[in-house]
């Protein structure tokens, strides 16, 4: 998966320019670098170098993204230059504020600038110590907005109460594209308010509540809205608390949503039953590409009914990871037997369970006659240098394949024999394709 770092310019950083430098000439050097990027980020940054390096944003207009992250005590002292700064620039169209802990006061004068400025699309409010008033005074700004399209507050403490003023926000608001809310103590209530808001909003495109504690209720508000809603594309519901009935009513829903292409559904409670109705969405869904299951016990039983959808099921899925749930050799079997006629699969994560040499034996047959699949991750399993021999016979026979195999029991030696026969280089989580969209900061 690809993590796309919007503020990922390379080490241009005032910081890096200042040696014995004034901060007026540490910013020049930094901006010849990349003259649209200004990052002004250190854990030591002193708050003056703060202050005169945002006195560039009063007059410079070819600067289009600001990283302030981790600058801390600096930035709480900042605050008020930041906004003002933010108030002159007509051209900011990304600002970057994770982990400053600017808390709710420090929210409230962001949330002013969000009331007058039409420049700015993107705002990183990560880790910040935000809390139910912050979110509040953000939400009101939200009404009135119409450029903001990626808001992040992942990792703050908004709560039911927050969630609920931002679903009022999304009734009304039109620009908004992107929403991060993940681990944010949200439950059941926080979460029903974000669902009835959805019912009318058709602009919202991304949504993340991963690391929530919405449960079975509050899974079965979302279910609801997918029901009707034509416009998400991206959700994330991973480790909050959902057990069988909540991916039972998930699933249901899902198999009229034709809109939704990227699930996250890791480390909740779904068991091997839950990996059933799993199964009957992938008979009747054509949408889905990317399906996150990691950590939710499927085991054996599940993954064989899993891997018999996928048998009929051709048309979307593209990416299935299935890492940490128990996975032995009957159902890497199971997944095999899948392989012979999926064309639609074109990555498999099985890293993290107890795949053997028998169970890649059958993987190895299927992979030579697969030419959809581009990689399989089977790192952290069970296998020896028997088993490497079946994929190192898969890759003469499948040269667009790449594989995972690291933290096996399989001896460097041979480790590296595999890795030679590969056409193209070892996979790599920068490389693939939907995380794009998303980001960094939205998964």
């Amino acid at each position: 998966m690809k993590r796309n770092n919007k503020y990922a310019y390379g080490d241009c950083s005032v910081s890096k320019f200042m040696e014995d430098k004034n901060v007026k000439q540490a910013v020049k050097e930094a901006l010849e670098v990349n003259p649209c990027h200004l990052t002004i980020s250190s854990e030591n940054i002193k708050p003056y170098i703060v202050q005169e390096s945002l006195k560039w944003l009063n007059s410079n207009f070819f600067i289009t993204t600001v990283n302030l992250t981790s600058s801390g005590n600096s930035i709480r002292a900042c605050v008020e230059e930041i906004t003002g700064s933010l108030q002159k620039n007509t051209s900011l169209k990304g600002l970057s504020l994770k982990s400053n802990n600017i808390g709710d006061t420090g929210a409230e004068k962001i949330s002013y600038v969000l009331y007058t400025n039409i420049s700015l699309t993107f705002i990183d409010l990560s880790n910040n110590h935000i809390g139910y008033l912050g979110a509040s005074k953000i939400s009101k700004a939200l009404y009135t907005n119409l450029f903001l399209r990626e808001l992040n507050l992942n990792d703050n403490n908004i709560g039911n109460k927050g969630a609920q003023e931002i679903a009022y926000a999304l009734q009304t608001n039109t620009s908004l594209t992107h929403l991060n809310l993940a681990n944010n103590y949200i439950e059941y209530p926080g979460a029903k308010k974000i669902s009835d808001a959805l019912y009318t909003n058709t602009f919202l495109a991304i949504l993340n509540l991963k690391g929530n504690n919405i449960g079975d209720n509050g899974a079965k508000e979302i279910a609801d809205f997918l029901r009707f809603n034509t416009t998400l594309i991206v959700l994330n519901l991973g480790s909050n608390y959902i057990g069988y009935l909540g991916t039972q009513e998930i699933f249901k829903a899902l198999q009229s949503n034709t809109s939704l292409a990227i699930l996250g559904f890791d480390h909740n409670a779904i068991g091997r039953d839950g990996a059933k109705h799993i199964a009957q969405l992938l008979y009747r869904n054509t949408s889905l590409e990317d399906l996150n299951l990691d950590g939710n016990d499927i085991g054996d039983e599940g993954v064989r009914a899993i891997s018999k959808s996928l048998r009929i099921n051709t048309s979307s899925l593209k990416e299935l990871t299935l890492n940490n749930n128990n996975i032995g050799d009957n159902g890497a079997q199971a997944i095999a037997y899948a392989l012979y006629t999926n064309t639609s699969l074109t990555c498999i994560n099985l890293s993290y369970n107890q795949i053997g040499n028998e169970g890649v034996r059958h993987i190895e047959y299927a992979l030579r006659s697969n030419t959809s699949l581009t990689h399989i991750d089977l790192y952290c399993n069970r296998i020896g240098n028997k088993g490497a021999k079946h994929i190192e016979y898969a890759l003469q026979s499948n040269s667009s394949l790449t594989v995972g195999l690291e933290y096996n029991n399989i001896s460097n030696e041979q480790l590296l024999h595999i890795y030679k026969l590969m056409k193209y280089p070892r996979y790599n989580e920068t490389d693939s394709e939907y995380t794009e969209l998303i980001g960094d900061n939205w998964w």
